[in-house]
């Protein structure tokens, strides 16, 4: 196995232990399926919520923090706390308000108005970059807290 997926299925699973949408250990009773309800035949999954707002924010570390992409050569701060998402790019003063649509299988998606900025968070708090030095979507992970960008 390459050091590279090593990598990526160790911060796969650590993320998963802590966060609650991934039964980590903050996860409540309330928040998972009951075995005993069937899910309805033919329904269709409801669309994911906004992630920035006040009454629609990920609970935990996802909403502000500091990530860098796996390689270490790109970093950014993201701060969902306020009504739109912002995004600060490590070595640059300039904040860039985030626009958000869905993306598929349940994720959300941030892109800035050039798009030269892009972000998918999955509905598993996955989170995919794709900015200046990058030409595809890679793995980003959060690496310390931040100060928010308001």
């Amino acid at each position: 196995m390459s050091r590279h997926r090593s990598l990526v299925l160790a911060v796969r699973l650590l993320t998963c232990a802590v966060l609650p949408g991934c039964g980590g250990a903050s996860a409540t009773p309330a928040a998972t399926a009951s075995p005993s309800q069937p899910a309805s035949a033919g329904s269709e999954r409801p669309a994911p919520a906004p992630l920035a707002g006040p009454s629609s924010q990920p609970e935990g570390a996802l909403r502000l923090g500091h990530y860098s992409i796996v390689s270490g050569r790109e970093g950014f701060v993201l701060d969902l706390t306020g009504r739109t998402a912002l995004i600060a790019m490590d070595g640059s003063n300039r904040v860039v308000e985030l626009s958000e649509s869905a993306g598929p299988s349940d994720s959300i998606e941030l892109r800035n108005d050039s798009a030269d900025l892009w972000l998918r968070i999955t509905e598993y708090h996955e989170v995919l970059f794709d900015g200046p030095n990058q030409h595809e979507g890679v793995y980003a992970v959060r690496d310390a807290n931040a100060t928010p960008l308001r």
